[in-house]
């Protein structure tokens, strides 16, 4: 992102014995760059949320299905 913000914000960029002259398309690819990474990060961290709802989903489902098997155990028993 640092990278970004200097090709966006400087035309030249000024060295002791050189300066370095940055294109316009250069900032406009790497805000372009930049931003497809935070848009796929954004995404990776939804279906890693969305993947970690399901599995409590789960094990919350296993857990009823148990308790449901164990309350039919005991009335068999009881019978």
């Amino acid at each position: 992102m640092f990278v970004t913000r200097v090709a966006l914000k400087y035309e030249t960029i000024y060295f002791r014995n050189y300066q370095l002259h940055i294109p316009q398309w250069a900032g406009l690819s790497f805000a372009g760059i930049t931003f497809t990474f935070v848009v796929l990060d954004q995404l990776l961290r939804g279906f890693v949320r969305l993947e970690e709802v399901q599995r409590r989903t789960e094990e919350e489902q296993r857990r009823i299905k148990q308790t449901e098997r164990e309350t039919r155990r005991a009335r068999i028993e009881t019978r």
